[in-house]
C-alpha cells in the first residue's frame, strides 16, 4: 500500500515520496534484533504473503511478480524481532545511518 496513517497533523510523519532503502519484516519477540535476509527465494515469499489482492487477472499477477522480483533483487531486506521497550531503536537509527 502506498501512503501514510497520519492526516497531516503530525510533524514526524511526511505524505513525500523518498527512495525505497529496505524492507523490514517484523516479528514481535522477547529480543531486539535486525537480521539481514540474504535468500532471494525467502525474500520473494515474504514479499508475496504482503500482497493486497485487489481484482486478480493474469495481467495483474505478471506485474506483481515482476515487481516483486525487482524488490527482491535491489532492496536490502531485514527482519526485526522486536520487544515493547523501545530499545531497537537503536538499530533502526544505525540501519538508516548506513543506507
Amino acid at each position: 500500500m502506498h501512503g501514510t496513517w497520519s492526516h497531516g497533523t503530525t510533524a514526524d510523519v511526511s505524505p513525500a515520496s523518498a527512495p525505497l532503502a529496505a524492507i523490514l519484516f517484523l516479528q514481535k519477540m522477547e529480543e531486539n534484533a535486525i537480521i539481514s535476509i540474504d535468500d532471494r527465494r525467502d525474500i520473494r515469499r515474504r514479499l508475496l504473503a504482503c500482497v493486497v489482492r485487489p481484482m486478480v487477472t493474469a495481467d495483474w499477477w505478471h506485474k506483481t511478480l515482476d515487481l516483486i522480483e525487482q524488490m527482491a533483487r535491489q532492496v536490502p531486506c531485514y527482519v526485526m524481532r522486536f520487544d515493547q521497550s523501545g530499545a531497537i531503536v537503536a538499530g533502526l537509527v544505525g540501519l538508516a545511518d548506513c543506507s
